[in-house]
Formats: structure tokens, sequence, C-alpha cells
């Protein structure tokens, strides 16, 4: 009898955990194709046509200035490195 519980609640909680997981997947998910279409119409028909070309070059300008500041902070620090490292190695023969 107790064996039978104990079984029963571990069905019962296998249950849950696969039901949790379905609604999960469910709440968040991937839209697709059908569903992308109708959101790029939703936008086509809010933003109008001459204002998504201005939005796509705007949002480029902005990940291209995006990755050279990134790429300016590395040779910022590569730059300083290299003088640390001169200053270093001249003390060092300084004191010799």
């Amino acid at each position: 009898m107790i064996k039978e519980i104990d079984n029963n609640q571990e069905t019962l909680t296998n249950y849950k955990v696969q039901y949790s997981k379905r609604l999960e997947n469910q709440m968040f998910h991937i839209p697709n194709g059908m569903e992308l279409v109708i959101i790029a119409l939703l936008i086509l028909v809010l933003f109008g046509g001459k204002k998504i070309p201005e939005f796509a070059k705007g949002l480029g300008y902005g990940i291209k200035n995006f990755k050279n500041a990134l790429n300016e902070h590395d040779e910022t620090n590569k730059t300083e490195e290299v003088k640390t490292t001169i200053l270093k190695v001249d003390e060092k023969i300084r004191d010799c």
C-alpha cells in the first residue's frame, strides 16, 4: 500500500514537471514563418516604406560605431601594456 502511494506521488511529480516544461515551451517560442510574415507586415503598416530603410541605416551605423569603439578600447589597452612593459624594462636596464 505504501509503495503504491510512493509510486503515485512520483508519477504525479513527473506529470507536473512535464506539464511545466510544456507550458514553458508554449509561452516562449521562436516565431515560425507565417508569424514572421505577419510581424513584418505590421511593421510595414506602422512605420511605412520610407522609415524602414532609414531605421536599418541607423541601426547599421550604430553597430559599426560600437564595433569600432570596442576595437579602439582593445588597442588602447594594448598600447598601455606596451608602454608599461617598456618602462619596466627601462628601469631594469638603469638598475644594472
